[in-house]
C-alpha cells in the first residue's frame, strides 16, 4: 500500500524540520517543506498530497487559515493547522474554517501522528460518506422519474395493518381517481372495479394474503362511465428470515391490447367463416411434420373424416401408403422450392365417396425468415367435370359421325335426284316451248306449275349438297382478287327484274375507300350476296327499298357489307333461329313465302369460310339489316 503524503508548510525551519522527521518515522512521505502559502498552493496543483501541515500565522499576502480555506474547497485536501497558545484570536478565527485538526506548538511525535491519522481517515470517512449520499439522492431522483413517468401503477403496502407506503401518480392517470383516498384506505381502489369482476378481484388479494403471487384481468369503471381493462399483478416481499413484510404490485392498462384482441378473434372468427364456406376443400399442414393443423368443412366431407379425426395426423395415417407417398412427394416440393405446385387432376380414395379426381393447388406460406412454415392446400373435386367432359367428348364424335352420315347421305341422295329431276324440268322446258306442237292455255299454266316445282326442288337440292360439302370439309375454294363493287352490281342485275315486277327501289351505297380488291371465291360470296337480297326482295313489300352497302371498317384489315330492306322485318326471339338448317320463321307472312329453310344457315358458313363473321339487326314492321364482314386478304 502507499503512503499517504503530506505537505508541511511552515516558515520555522526548526519546526518543519521535526515534523518531517516524526512523519517518517510513522511512514508517511513528505512530499514538500514550504514557507508560504502561495508556494503550498502550487505545489499542491502538482503533488496532490494527502494531508497538509500548515502554520497558522504564516507571513506574506495570505495566511494561514485563509490558504487553508481555499486548498479544501479547491483541491478537497484536509488541512491540519499548527499553532501556539499565544496565537489565540487566530485559533478563534480558524474555527470557522473547520480544519481537520489542531496542533500546539511544541507537540510530541504521539500528538502530531495522531493528529495527522485522525485528519486522513476523518476526510476519507467524509469523502466516502458525501459519495454515498449522492448516490442516495440521484438513486432517490431516478425512482422518483420512474416511478412518475412510468405507464404502469406501482405500488407498496403494509401487510399488517393494510397501510398503504406508496402509490405511483399513473395510479391518477389510469384510474381518473385521486392518490390521497389510497393512502387514507388501501382497499378503497375496489371502488372502481367493474361489479362483474370486484368479487374475483377481492378473492386474489386474499391469495396474496397467504403469501402466493396473483395475477389477473379486471375491469375498472371511470366516473365517466369509460370502462377500461386492467392487469393486475402482486406478490410478497420476504426479509431474511421469510417473514413477509410487505405487498408489491403493479397495474396496467390493456385496453388497447384488449381491443386488439378482440378484433383479431373477430377476424379470424370471420376467417375462419369464409374457409369453412368455400365449396372446395382446404387445409393447412405444418412444413416440419407435415401434420394437418386446418380442415375446412368441404374437406372434411370430401375425405369423409371429423376434424378431430384429421387434425395433428399426416398422410399416412389417413390414406394408403401409395397414394400418402404421392401426397407427401408434392408436399415437399412445395417446400424445398417454396413454390406454388399445380396437380390438374389428383387420384384420391376417400372413405366414404370413394374414388375422386381433384385439381390441387399446393401454395407455401413463409416466415419471416424466408423459410416454409406451412403448406395451403386448395383442392376442388373435378370427378363430375371429368366424367361430363368424357361423355360431351363421346357425344361430340358421335354427333361428328352422325353428321357426317347425315351429309354423305344427302349428298348421294341430291345426285341421284339430280338426274331424273334434270330430265323432267329440261322436258317440261322443250313442252313450254311447244316444240312437239302447240299448247293451249291451260296445258301451258301446268307445264308452269311443273317447271316452278321442279325449279324450286333443284334449288333445294343444291343447297343441300353445297351444305353437306361445306359440313363434311369438301367444299372446295378459290380465292382471287376481286372487286366488291363489281360483286354487287352482277348479284343485284339478277335481282333487277323481279324487284320492278314487285315495284321495289334497288340500292347501292359505296364508301369511297372500297376500291381496293378482296382476296375471295367469287361464286361463294355471288351466292351470299345472292341469297341475302333475294330474302330481302322476297320479304320487303310493295313500295319498299332493298340497299347494299359497304364500307371499310376503321383500325381493321376487314370490310362491312349491309343488305338493308324496308320490309316485314324479324322478331328478337326468332332471330337467334335464322341461321339454323331446315328451320322457317313462323309468322304471319311466311305462310306466303316458299323456301328451303337452308339459305341463310348456307350463307353463314359460305362467310365463315372466308374467315368473317354475319348477324342481322331487325325490327318487326321495320327492316332488317344482315350484315357480314370479310378480311381484304385470307392470308392475315
Amino acid at each position: 500500500m502507499a503512503a499517504n503524503k503530506v505537505l508541511v508548510v511552515d516558515d520555522d525551519p526548526v519546526t518543519t524540520g521535526i515534523i518531517s522527521k516524526y512523519l517518517n518515522r510513522r511512514g508517511y512521505q513528505i512530499t514538500s517543506m514550504l514557507t508560504s502559502a502561495e508556494e503550498a498552493i502550487e505545489n499542491i496543483r502538482v503533488n496532490k498530497p494527502d494531508a497538509v501541515v500548515m502554520d497558522i500565522a504564516l507571513a506574506g499576502k495570505m495566511d494561514g487559515i485563509e490558504a487553508a480555506s481555499y486548498i479544501y474547497n479547491t483541491f478537497h485536501i484536509p488541512v491540519v493547522y499548527m499553532t501556539s497558545h499565544t496565537e489565540q484570536p487566530l485559533v478563534e478565527r480558524a474555527k470557522i474554517t473547520e480544519p481537520y485538526g489542531y496542533i500546539v506548538k511544541p507537540f510530541t511525535q504521539k500528538e502530531l501522528e495522531i493528529t495527522i491519522d485522525m485528519a486522513i481517515y476523518k476526510h476519507k470517512t467524509d469523502m466516502l460518506l458525501q459519495n454515498t449520499n449522492e448516490n442516495l439522492r440521484e438513486k432517490e431522483e431516478f425512482f422518483r422519474l420512474i416511478t412518475e413517468n412510468i405507464v404502469e401503477v406501482f405500488w407498496i403496502t403494509d401487510p399488517k395493518v393494510e397501510k398503504m407506503y406508496y402509490i405511483s401518480p399513473g395510479y391518477e392517470r389510469i384510474w381518473k381517481r385521486s392518490m390521497t383516498s389510497l393512502y387514507e384506505n388501501p382497499r378503497s381502489f375496489l371502488d372502481a372495479i367493474h361489479r362483474d369482476d370486484v368479487g374475483r378481484v377481492i378473492a386474489e388479494l386474499e391469495i396474496l394474503k397467504t403469501g402466493q403471487p396473483f395475477d389477473n384481468e379486471y375491469r375498472i369503471v371511470h366516473p365517466d362511465g369509460t370502462v377500461r381493462w386492467i392487469w393486475g399483478r402482486g406478490f410478497p416481499v420476504r426479509d431474511k428470515d421469510g417473514r413477509v413484510i410487505q405487498y408489491i404490485g403493479a397495474a396496467r392498462d390493456i385496453t388497447a391490447r384488449k381491443e386488439m384482441q378482440e378484433k383479431l378473434r373477430n377476424s379470424e372468427a370471420f376467417l375462419s367463416n369464409i374457409i369453412d364456406n368455400i365449396p372446395y376443400m382446404i387445409f393447412v399442414k405444418d412444413a416440419t411434420e407435415l401434420r394437418f393443423v386446418r380442415v375446412n368443412k368441404a374437406g372434411q366431407k370430401l375425405l369423409g373424416y371429423g376434424e378431430d379425426e384429421l387434425i395433428g395426423k399426416t398422410d399416412h395415417d389417413i390414406f394408403s401408403r401409395n397414394q400418402a407417398d404421392f401426397f407427401t412427394e408434392k408436399d415437399m416440393e412445395v417446400i424445398v422450392s417454396k413454390q406454388l405446385v399445380d396437380i390438374p387432376e389428383e387420384p384420391i380414395k376417400t372413405k366414404i365417396l370413394g374414388e375422386r379426381i381433384l385439381h390441387t393447388k399446393k401454395i407455401p406460406i413463409l416466415n419471416g425468415g424466408g423459410n416454409t412454415q406451412y403448406l395451403l392446400g386448395i383442392s376442388e373435386d373435378i370427378t363430375d367435370r371429368i366424367r361430363a367432359l368424357k361423355e360431351l367428348i363421346e357425344a361430340k364424335e358421335a354427333a361428328v359421325t352422325a353428321n357426317r352420315v347425315k351429309s354423305d347421305f344427302l349428298a348421294n341422295m341430291s345426285h341421284e335426284l339430280r338426274t331424273p329431276l334434270n330430265s323432267i324440268i329440261g322436258f317440261s322446258e322443250v313442252l313450254e316451248d311447244e316444240l312437239p306442237g302447240p299448247l293451249n292455255e291451260q296445258q301451258h299454266e301446268n307445264i308452269r306449275y311443273i317447271l316452278s316445282a321442279g325449279r324450286h326442288l333443284l334449288n333445294l337440292i343444291n343447297d343441300i349438297l353445297d351444305l353437306s360439302k361445306v359440313e363434311s370439309g369438301k367444299l372446295e375454294t378459290e380465292f382471287e382478287l376481286l372487286s366488291l363493287g363489281e360483286l354487287i352490281d352482277s348479284s343485284l342485275i339478277m335481282h333487277k327484274e323481279r324487284a320492278m315486277k314487285n315495284g321495289l327501289r334497288l340500292t347501292v351505297e359505296m364508301s369511297p375507300d372500297m376500291n381496293i380488291p378482296l382476296e375471295v371465291d367469287e361464286r361463294k360470296i355471288k351466292q351470299v350476296l345472292f341469297n341475302l337480297i333475294s330474302n330481302a326482295v322476297k320479304f320487303t313489300p310493295k313500295g319498299g327499298t332493298v340497299t347494299v352497302a359497304a364500307r371499310k371498317i376503321p383500325d381493321t384489315n376487314d370490310v362491312e357489307v349491309s343488305v338493308i330492306d324496308t320490309g316485314i322485318g324479324i322478331s328478337s326471339e326468332d332471330i337467334p333461329k335464322l341461321f339454323t338448317e331446315f328451320t322457317q320463321l313462323e309468322s304471319v307472312y311466311s305462310k306466303k313465302y316458299e323456301g328451303t329453310g337452308l339459305g341463310l344457315a348456307l350463307t353463314k358458313k359460305l362467310v365463315e369460310l372466308h374467315k368473317g363473321s354475319i348477324w342481322v339487326e331487325s325490327v318487326p314492321g321495320a327492316g332488317s339489316k344482315f350484315i357480314f364482314t370479310l378480311p381484304v386478304s385470307q392470308s392475315t
